[in-house]
């Protein structure tokens, strides 16, 4: 889900021409540099999505922001301005990654791309395997449905907060552990890690 962001973004940023790259003595467009920078890096992997759809939205709008700002941004916007800016999309991406642990339905997709991966090059797979894809099938909306509660407070949590982030990433923790869903597939999800589907 990682994302739609990746190739499209980079083509404005490099179209802006010599007003981007920043005439010398011109503090402006030096700060406008800075924020194509900050675009270009966050956009080198896109959105890093996730199970909350909330705070992917946020992440968008978090780039649309930044992005607007290559074109008018002053010298008032860097500094303090673009460094805060910064520490506040690090901090939002490294939660989003930290919700990953807690997206069955990623878990399956990925699960069922390599498997479409190993068939084009092998096969059919072993009954084990075979086995092992119903149980996640079957099981995988019941772990959505458990864990959707743990998730309902995410946008509530003030990502630069690390002990907010941690209590957060804990509580889904437990509920995830107390999930007969998920426990029910860690098994299979082991045996089709351990037959390593997405290898060449």
């Amino acid at each position: 889900m990682r994302r739609s962001f990746t190739a499209l973004a980079l083509l404005p940023v490099l179209a802006m021409g010599p007003a981007y790259a920043g005439e010398a003595g011109d503090p402006d467009a030096a700060c406008r540099q800075e924020w194509g920078d900050l675009v270009q890096l966050h956009s080198e992997n896109g959105n890093p999505g996730g199970p909350v759809r909330a705070l992917n939205g946020r992440w968008a709008a978090t780039y649309h922001r930044a992005h607007d700002r290559i074109a008018t941004a002053t010298a008032d916007d860097c500094g303090p301005v673009i460094d805060d800016y910064r520490v506040g999309w690090g901090a939002l991406e490294h939660f989003q990654y930290a919700l990953y642990a807690f997206d069955p339905r990623s878990d399956r997709r990925r699960a069922v791309q390599d498997r479409r991966h190993y068939e084009e090059l092998n096969g059919e797979l072993s009954p084990a395997l075979k086995r092992a894809f119903r149980v996640i099938r079957r099981e995988t909306p019941g772990a959505v449905e458990d864990l959707d509660p743990a998730l309902a407070g995410a946008t509530d949590v003030d990502v630069r907060d690390r002990s907010q982030v941690r209590a957060f990433v804990r509580r889904a923790r437990e509920v995830k552990e107390g999930s007969v869903h998920i426990q029910r597939m860690r098994q299979p999800y082991r045996l089709i890690g351990n037959a390593e589907l997405d290898e060449e």
